[in-house]
């Protein structure tokens, strides 16, 4: 048990280490034109954040990434839960924060949970009604609902390639396409982004396939803003109840 969580480990930071240096040549050749400064600009910011300074830049990579996929805006949904606001609270606090840009989006959002109010119909009373699912989790805290429902949503995808293996090989071959894209942007197409593409293949698709699934899930949700859709209908239902 012990040599697999120490294995799960060195590989997640090889895997954080291959994609920090795609990223930092992908920002130096954007950035600087001449070919040769370049090469020694990035040959000097691999040996030191890579070599030299790691564990500090890879703490500060994580915390970028995470902020960059929206975690900041999952957080602020959990607080606010957390202090008791209501969704349409929330809703207007974002478009109060975020202004005129993505109103059509929150718009959309709360039109929808009003015809759902209006209308509820068969997954409407499956989720918030009488001897529905909620009704399983009674006396389960909020936050404990709201996670799950997450955690089942991000779930679907492996649980898909689970039961249906053609599903497995569809996913496999986004993933494999997303990794070769990733890579030739950030060194362009040589025979290095296709040793770089094997090499992310074998741990994101070989080893951790399903691992990869529900992240690759999870960073959709957070792209399209449905984890705080899950937020707030999972709270608004259940304070319904």
């Amino acid at each position: 048990m012990d040599f697999t969580i120490l294995g799960f480990g060195a590989d997640f930071n090889l895997i954080l280490k291959i994609f920090f240096v795609l990223a930092i040549i992908a920002f130096i050749r954007q950035k600087v034109t001449h070919n040769k400064f370049a090469l020694f600009l990035i040959t000097i910011s691999i040996v030191a954040m890579v070599f030299l300074f790691w564990p500090l830049f890879r703490t500060a990579y994580i915390i970028y990434t995470l902020l960059a996929i929206g975690v900041a805006g999952i957080l602020v949904d959990f607080f606010f839960i957390s202090a008791g606001g209501s969704a349409e609270e929330m809703m207007g606090n974002k478009m109060n924060t975020h202004g005129t840009p993505g109103g059509l989006e929150h718009r959309a959002r709360d039109k929808a949970m009003q015809s759902a109010r209006k209308r509820p119909g068969r997954w409407f009373f499956m989720m918030g009604q009488r001897g529905g699912i909620f009704s399983v989790f009674k006396g389960v805290p909020l936050l404990a609902k709201i996670l799950i429902v997450t955690v089942l949503a991000v779930l679907i995808v492996p649980g898909a390639m689970i039961a249906f293996p053609i599903v497995k090989y569809v996913i496999m071959a986004i993933l494999v396409f997303f990794i070769y894209e990733n890579t030739s942007q950030a060194i362009g197409n040589n025979v290095l982004t296709f040793i770089i593409t094997g090499v992310l293949s074998y741990f994101l698709i070989y080893k951790y396939l399903y691992l990869t699934a529900s992240l690759m899930m999870f960073y959709l949700f957070l792209g399209f803003g449905l984890v705080s859709v899950f937020f707030w209908g999972t709270s608004t239902l259940s304070r319904k109840k």
